[in-house]
């Protein structure tokens, strides 16, 4: 590329009937003071270029990390939700089972209270059916001994008599 200073640099062979001198060292003077600042603007866009480049590189490697973190993170959300779920699965058949066995111990358990009760209404009745046989047997035997008592009186009241 060509660079101001081989313009201000640049000789010319002299002709006879060429340009005018001086005209042309004005024009090329002018021509090297806009180029060179067309030239550094060129130098400071390219610079700002390779910048941007590497920024937009940097960028891209950041949205290809983000891109492999999002894609983990939803990973490792789903497999946390079916580990999740499994686990509600195994807690609620656990808990059902549980349930269930704490039921069956209960209906046993009652059913083993309602034998006692019955053994002891049965032990009930009994015990009444007894306690009725011996108040009659009592009851007789006051009778037969008020009987006799009476008896004996009598006796006694005809020996008396009779004496």
């Amino acid at each position: 590329m060509l660079t101001p200073k081989d313009i201000h640099e640049a000789k010319f062979k002299r002709v006879f009937r060429g340009y005018d001198v001086e005209m042309v060292d004005q024009f090329l003077e002018r021509v090297v003071l806009e180029y060179s600042q067309v030239y550094e603007e060129n130098q400071r866009l390219r610079t700002k270029i390779s910048e941007l480049e590497q920024q937009l590189a940097s960028y891209s490697r950041l949205q290809d990390s983000i891109q492999d973190i999002l894609t983990t993170a939803k990973l490792n959300a789903k497999a946390l939700q079916e580990s999740t779920e499994k686990q509600a699965r195994s807690v609620l058949e656990s808990a059902q089972l549980e349930a269930a066995q704490i039921q069956r111990e209960a209906e046993a358990k009652l059913a083993e209270q309602k034998l006692a009760l019955k053994q002891l209404i049965e032990k009930e009745q009994v015990f009444r059916s007894q306690m009725e046989t011996y108040l009659y047997s009592f009851l007789e035997l006051l009778r037969g001994a008020e009987a006799l008592a009476d008896f004996d009186s009598k006796k006694q009241a005809a020996a008396a008599a009779d004496e």
